[in-house]
C-alpha cells in the first residue's frame, strides 16, 4: 500500500472524515442522490482533492497515477466521484493547459480546496458525442463580452456546482469543428435556469437553459473559436478509465463482503466463502469478474501514467475506457443477478446488500458505457486506427523486448517453412537465444533478464504455434533454480539446469491430479517435473524431479487432430523416487510463473490470428468495399483488440510485481485462454469459407488453442482459484 493511500484512507476514516461522510448521506435526496462536497472540502483541506496540481494551486505537485489513488478510494468509501472529475479533473485541467493566468489564479485554488465546483455543459438534446453539431450561440456584446443562448442537457451535478464549461458556437465556418469556444459561466448568473430530468441512477440528469446569459471577454478559456482541439484533447481525461475500474471494484467487494456476512456462523466467527457456502458456478464468474477488473485496473495505470508525459493515445484510450466500463457494467449486473431478489432492495431497506449500493450501482451502470463517449464510439476508434496488421508486437514496448521479440520470430517462424510443434533445430536456437535462462541468475548460468522478457518470447512461440517442450522446460528451470535457492550450484540439480538452459535436454510437466494432460514426450534423456498437491499454486504444491527414462514411467499415445500426444503415467515406485526440487511457496511461485507464461502464449495465439484476420478483411472485397469496412465486422475485430490489450496490461503488471500473486497468474491465464479461443474462432470466421482450408493461416491456431488450454488447468479451475478468497480488504486496490 501506498504512503498516499494510507493517508487517504486515515483521513477519511478520522472523526472528521466520518462527520463528512455522514454529512454527505444525511443530504441525501429523495433520489438517493448525496451531496459529496462536506468530503471534498475534508480532502481538499489536506491537498488531496487536486494532488497533482502544483502546490501554489492547492495540490502538491503529485503525478497523475498517485492523484488516481485518491479517486479509488473515494469510490471504495462510498464517495462519488462525478462531482470531483468535472470539476478537478476535466475543469481544472482545461484551465491548467489552456487557461489565462488570471483565471488559474482565481479558479484553480478554491476548485483545489473545494469551495467552488465546476460542472461541463456540452451535450444537447439532438447532440451527443458529436459536438460538431452543436446549436448554443454565444454572440459578441459591443464594448467586449458575449450573451450566451442555448439549452443544455444530460449533465449531472450540475445543481451542486458554482459554474459551468459551456462549449458555444461564435461563429460559422467552412467546417462544423470550427467556430466553438468554451466559457466560463457563473450558474447563478441572470438568464442561467437550471432544471432536472429525472434519470434511471442515483444522480439526475440537469436540463439548463441559458438565455442571453452575458459574461465578459475574460470568460473565454482558450482561442475563441479554437475549442475544438482542446475538447478532444481533454476527452482522454476522461478515459483512463479510474472510475470505472474503482467502482466495479467496491461492487465486486460489497458482493463478496455480503456473501462472507451471509455464511458467518452463529457464534460470530469469521465466514469463509470457498467453503461451499457460494455455488462453484457463482465462485467461478466472480473469479473472472475479479481478473476483469484487475485487467482494467492495468490498462487504466498504463493511460494515466501516459498524462504526465503529455502524450497520450487516443486509440489506447479509447481501448481503456471500453474495457472499464464495460466491465464495470458486466460486475453490476452479475452482481444483481447473484443476488436475484434482494438485489431490489435499495438503500432505505436496513436489510439491502451493501446498504443498498449494489441495486444503485444496477441503475448507474448503463450510463457508464454512454458517458464521456459510447461503446460504440469507442469501437469505432479502435477499427479505425488500433487494429494490428503487421505482427504482434505491442506499441510503446521497451526496445529490448522488441529485439528479442524480432529474434525469437525469426527462430519460431522460419519463412518458408510450416510449423510443428516441437522442432528440435527451434529448441536449439530459442537455447542460443538464452530464452530458458531469463530467469537463471548469472551465477547458475542464467542472463537474468526478468520475467518480462520471458513473456515476450512465449507470447511468439505461441503465436507460431511452437509450444512443445519449451513451457514444460522453462518451470523445470524454475524448480531448479528454486531449489538451488542458498545451496552451491554444483551436483546433479546443477548439472540438470545446465543442459535445460542450454537446449541439451527438455522436460514434461506431469501432474497427479489430472493424469490425461497431454504432453510433447521430452525424450529418453529428458525430465518429468512432476507436480504434486492441487495442481494449483498453494501451500501444498511439491515439486519433484524423475528421469523420462526411468522404468516406472509409462507413456501412451493418443490420436488428435494435432497428431499424435503422450499422456505419461507413474506408477507408486516411480513416485517414490522422483527427487524433491521444491515445495511450499517456493514451487507456489514456480506454478504461478507457468501459469503466466502460458497466459502469454495464449496471447500470442490469439493475437496472431487477430493479425491474420486484419489482413484478410482489408485484402478482401465485398459488394465493392473491404470486408474491414463493415462496421460489424470492423467492431468485432476491435473488440478482440481490446480484449488482447487488456490480458498484455495485465500481464505486463503481475510480470513486473515485485511478487507474483498466484491467484492473479490464474486469472490472467483464464482470461487469456478465452481470449485465444474467441480470437481463434472469430479469424476462421472473418477469413471465411478460406479459414476452414486446412493450411489457412488461422486453422492450425484453431486446431492448437484447445490443447494449449488443455495442458493448463482448466479456466473455471482458475476462475474458483482467483475467487477462493474474497476481497474484503480492498486487495485490489490495496
Amino acid at each position: 500500500m501506498t504512503l498516499l493511500r494510507a493517508e487517504v484512507r486515515a483521513v477519511l476514516a478520522s472523526p472528521a472524515g466520518q462527520r463528512a461522510l455522514a454529512a454527505m448521506l444525511a443530504a441525501r435526496d429523495s433520489s438517493g442522490e448525496a451531496d459529496p462536497r462536506p468530503v471534498y472540502r475534508l480532502l481538499g483541506a489536506h491537498r488531496l482533492l487536486a494532488a497533482n496540481w502544483p502546490r501554489v494551486l492547492g495540490g502538491r505537485g503529485l503525478p497523475a497515477a498517485e492523484a488516481a489513488v485518491v479517486v479509488e478510494e473515494m469510490i471504495a468509501a462510498g464517495v462519488s466521484d462525478t462531482l470531483h472529475t468535472l470539476s478537478v479533473q476535466i475543469c481544472g485541467t482545461f484551465l491548467l493547459s489552456a487557461g489565462s493566468a488570471v483565471q488559474r489564479a482565481w479558479l484553480l485554488p478554491v476548485l483545489a480546496r473545494g469551495q467552488r465546483f465546476c460542472t461541463v455543459l456540452y451535450t444537447e438534446s439532438l447532440v451527443g458525442s458529436d459536438l460538431s453539431a452543436l446549436t448554443t450561440r454565444a454572440e459578441p456584446v459591443p464594448g467586449g463580452g458575449w450573451r450566451l443562448t442555448g439549452r443544455k442537457v444530460y449533465s449531472v451535478r450540475t445543481a451542486l456546482a458554482d459554474l459551468a464549461l459551456v462549449a458555444a458556437r461564435t461563429t460559422v465556418e467552412a467546417t462544423p469543428y470550427q467556430g466553438i469556444s468554451l466559457f466560463l459561466v457563473p450558474l447563478a448568473e441572470p438568464g442561467v435556469t437550471v432544471g432536472t430530468l429525472p434519470s434511471l441512477a442515483d444522480e439526475a440528469f440537469a436540463d439548463v437553459v441559458l438565455d442571453r446569459v452575458a459574461v465578459g471577454p475574460d470568460a473565454v478559456v482558450g482561442p475563441t473559436g479554437g475549442a475544438w482541439p482542446l475538447i478532444t484533447g481533454a476527452l482522454a481525461l476522461e478515459r483512463t478509465g479510474v472510475d470505472h475500474v474503482a467502482k466495479a471494484d467496491a461492487w465486486l467487494t460489497a458482493w463478496f463482503a455480503d456473501r462472507a456476512e451471509a455464511s458467518e456462523p452463529a457464534d460470530g466467527a469469521a465466514g469463509d466463502i470457498a467453503a461451499g457456502e457460494v455455488a462453484a458456478g457463482d465462485l467461478a464468474a466472480a473469479g473472472g469478474l475479479r481478473t476483469r477488473v484487475r485487467a482494467a485496473r492495468a490498462l487504466s495505470r498504463r493511460c494515466v501514467e501516459e498524462l504526465d508525459t503529455g502524450r497520450v493515445d487516443p486509440v489506447g484510450a479509447a481501448a481503456t475506457k471500453l474495457w472499464c466500463s464495460e466491465t464495470a457494467r458486466e460486475v453490476a449486473t452479475w452482481c444483481a443477478g447473484a443476488l436475484h431478489e434482494r438485489a431490489l432492495w435499495t438503500y432505505r431497506d436496513p436489510d439491502a446488500p451493501a446498504g443498498g449500493r449494489l441495486e444503485a450501482a444496477f441503475r448507474e451502470a448503463p450510463g457508464l458505457t454512454i458517458s464521456a463517449g459510447t461503446s460504440e464510439m469507442m469501437l469505432e476508434l479502435v477499427a479505425s486506427a488500433g487494429l494490428p496488421s503487421r505482427d504482434i508486437t505491442p506499441a510503446g514496448e521497451e526496445p529490448l523486448l522488441v529485439e528479442l521479440r524480432r529474434a525469437a520470430r525469426v527462430i519460431c517462424s522460419p519463412a518458408g517453412e510450416r510449423p510443428t510443434e516441437d522442432d528440435p533445430r527451434v529448441r536449439a536456437e530459442l537455447a542460443a537465444l538464452g530464452a530458458l535462462g531469463f530467469l537463471v541468475p548469472g551465477e547458475l548460468g542464467g542472463t537474468g533478464l526478468g520475467l518480462a522478457a520471458t513473456l515476450a518470447v512465449c507470447e511468439e512461440a505461441g503465436a507460431a504455434l511452437r509450444d512443445g517442450t519449451f513451457l514444460d522446460t522453462l518451470t523445470a528451470v524454475d524448480a531448479l533454480v528454486a531449489g538451488a535457492a542458498g545451496e552451491p550450484s554444483s551436483g546433479r540439480g546443477a548439472a540438470q539446469l545446465a543442459d535445460l538452459v542450454a537446449g541439451r535436454r527438455a522436460a514434461a510437466l506431469v501432474t497427479l491430479d489430472r493424469p490425461d494432460r497431454p504432453v510433447t514426450h521430452p525424450g529418453e534423456a529428458g525430465l518429468l517435473l512432476v507436480v504434486t498437491g492441487t495442481g494449483l499454486p498453494g501451500p501444498d504444491t511439491r515439486l519433484a524431479l524423475l528421469p523420462a527414462d526411468h522404468p516406472g514411467v509409462t507413456s501412451r499415445r493418443r490420436p488428435t487432430a494435432l497428431g499424435e500426444l503422450h499422456v505419461l503415467r507413474l506408477d507408486p515406485a516411480a513416485l517414490a523416487e522422483a527427487e524433491p526440487a521444491c515445495s511450499g511457496p517456493a514451487a507456489a511461485a514456480v506454478l504461478a510463473a507457468d501459469l503466466l507464461r502460458r497466459a502469454a502464449a495464449l496471447t500470442g495465439l490469439g493475437m496472431s490470428c487477430l493479425v491474420s484476420a486484419v489482413r484478410r478483411t482489408r485484402g478482401r472485397q465485398q459488394f465493392g468495399r473491404a470486408l474491414a469496412d463493415n462496421q460489424s465486422v470492423g467492431f468485432r475485430l476491435a473488440g478482440l483488440a481490446v480484449h488482447g490489450r487488456a490480458v498484455r496490461a495485465l500481464c505486463g503488471q503481475l510480470a513486473g510485481a515485485a511478487e507474483l500473486d498466484h491467484r492473479a497468474a490464474a486469472g490472467a491465464l483464464a482470461e487469456a485462454a478465452a481470449f485465444a479461443t474467441a480470437s481463434a474462432a472469430d479469424a476462421v470466421q472473418l477469413h471465411g469459407a478460406f479459414g476452414m482450408v486446412a493450411n489457412s493461416p488461422v486453422a492450425g491456431h484453431y486446431r492448437f488453442a484447445p490443447l494449449a488450454i488443455a495442458r493448463s488447468p482448466a479456466p473455471d479451475a482458475l476462475r474458483r482459484h482467483v475467487g477462493g478468497t474474497h476481497p474484503i480488504s480492498r486487495a485490489l486496490a490495496g
